[in-house]
């Protein structure tokens, strides 16, 4: 799909030929950078591939020539069954990296084993492993310098992964590490070496069944657990894609690679009907393609609309039309708004002038005033700002006030926040008042409708002092509707 007019070049439709060749000369041009600007030396040398997620077999078979051997104990127990021990063993491997009598040579001669222990760790279901792995890579990283270089680009997409994960403490642990490790302008030129491998594994694990959970079926006791797997790598992955295009906006292999994950069937049917952190990650890659190629927005709205009735989405509707509006077309914001209206999410009310204002012209007099009203009729204390201002935009957008200075009847009932709701309303109101969309009677005569003994005083003080006029009249005005109000609370109900 085209990119983005402000950039040079247009982003062209992956196929896997063109997307191999282009990844591989991605990584070839980009070592050059990043062995003059980053302290790492890094080589050339590393296999284009990703190799497979298994142990090493010198450790398995209990052979690490040239690691020191407390190294070597706790790299052997890194691949115990249970969890407990391998976080441990990972954890402990920390700890050794702050004896002074294991040289930086054995650390870089283990950094295979390192490596390779860490990938398993990424891909564990234990939460606890994978918080450790990656303060495992980032310690040894961290220790041995221009040595770790040759490793940046089979440890990258892993790590990316891990600072997108669903689990809070595993994407903490590697959010500091990747800070630590990678601060400033070296995380884009990381990002830029690494970009064939970290799209080619987060591609993979979004697009179809993750090949990390093929190859350790035997680890999961039942489907659920498979499951679980999936969605966490699908989430993972998504968010790893959103933070490289957000970080490398115009970079090409990232742009290409979100549109092919946003209009993936597979990963919008995760987005569909998966858990909310994946439809949260899927939101996100939404807001950075929006934000950052606003010509592919076409291919960011196709994943939108898997997306459910969240927070999540129509924080991401709001930038998707604010920034693309003009792209995606009225009649999809049209689309947007009338979803928004019958939509249950707080989000949703915020995201309704932004909405009808993309809509434009495919948004008519008549379909505005009841979105309104529709919007007003749920309205809470929590959202009453936010429903009044879309009020406000259509009342002065079609010069009419018509059906928004009634309440609705549910309005009498509300308890929690009903002052705080009156009041919102009362201003909003008054503002129709002094744009002369409703003269003051009205506004203050619709007050006393939905007005009570607690409430309506204040309500109605608020409304008429914001008025337009001179004290006397807002002062004739505010005791006309109290009259009007204490002989409502007086009359025998109906």
């Amino acid at each position: 799909m085209g990119r983005d007019t402000k950039h040079h070049s247009k982003t062209r439709a992956s196929s896997s030929a063109e997307a191999a060749a282009l990844l591989q000369a991605q990584g070839t041009n980009a070592a050059a950078a990043f062995q003059r600007f980053l302290s790492f030396g890094v080589s050339n040398t590393t296999s284009s591939s990703p190799p497979v997620e298994s142990a090493s077999p010198d450790v398995q078979k209990g052979s690490l020539a040239g690691v020191h051997s407390d190294v070597a104990v706790e790299l052997r127990r890194s691949l115990k069954k249970d969890p407990k021990t391998r976080s441990r063993a990972l954890a402990q491997i920390v700890s050794l990296c702050d004896r002074t009598d294991i040289e930086e040579k054995e650390w870089s001669d283990a950094m295979v084993h390192i490596v390779r222990a860490f990938r398993l760790a990424a891909s564990d279901q234990t939460p606890a492993v994978r918080r450790e792995g990656v303060r495992m890579l980032a310690c040894v990283a961290a220790k041995i310098g221009r040595a770790f270089g040759p490793h940046v680009r089979d440890t990258a997409p892993y790590w990316i992964q891990l600072a997108n994960d669903p689990a809070h403490e595993v994407m903490s642990a590697a959010t500091e590490a990747l800070n630590a490790v990678f601060p400033g302008e070296k995380r884009a030129k990381m990002l830029d070496l690494a970009a064939g491998r970290i799209v080619r594994t987060c591609v993979d694990c979004a697009v179809k069944i993750p090949l990390e959970v093929d190859r350790r079926a035997d680890a999961f006791s039942d489907a659920h657990d498979r499951t679980e797997a999936i969605h966490r790598l699908a989430s993972s992955s998504i968010g790893a894609l959103a933070m490289c295009v957000s970080a490398c906006g115009d970079h090409e292999v990232f742009v290409d690679a979100a549109v092919r994950v946003c209009t993936s069937e597979y990963a919008g049917a995760l987005a569909r009907q998966g858990p909310p952190y994946l439809r949260h990650a899927a939101a996100r890659l939404v807001k950075a393609l929006a934000v950052e190629s606003p010509s592919n927005a076409p291919a960011a709205l196709r994943l939108w609309r898997q997306l459910d009735d969240a927070d999540a989405s129509w924080e991401a509707a709001v930038v998707l039309f604010g920034k693309c509006g003009e792209v995606l077309g009225a009649k999809a914001a049209r689309t947007a708004l009338d979803k928004a209206v019958r939509s249950r999410s707080d989000a949703a009310v915020s995201a309704a002038v932004p909405l009808a204002a993309a809509a434009g012209d495919a948004l008519d007099r008549d379909a505005a005033l009841r979105s309104a009203t529709s919007l007003i009729a749920k309205v809470q204390a929590r959202t009453a700002q936010q429903t009044m201002e879309y009020a406000r935009f259509v009342a002065s957008r079609f010069r009419s006030a018509q059906g928004l200075l009634v309440l609705p009847a549910h309005l009498a009932t509300l308890r929690s926040g009903r002052a705080d709701v009156l009041r919102e309303w009362a201003r909003a109101a008054a503002w129709m008042a002094d744009k002369e969309l409703a003269t003051p009677q009205e506004a203050l005569d619709a007050a006393v409708l939905y007005a009570d003994a607690e409430t309506g005083d204040e309500a109605l003080r608020e409304l008429s002092g914001a008025l337009p006029g001179s004290d006397d009249a807002r002062a004739a005005l505010h005791d006309r509707a109290r009259l009007a109000l204490e002989a409502a609370l007086e009359a025998p109900p109906s």
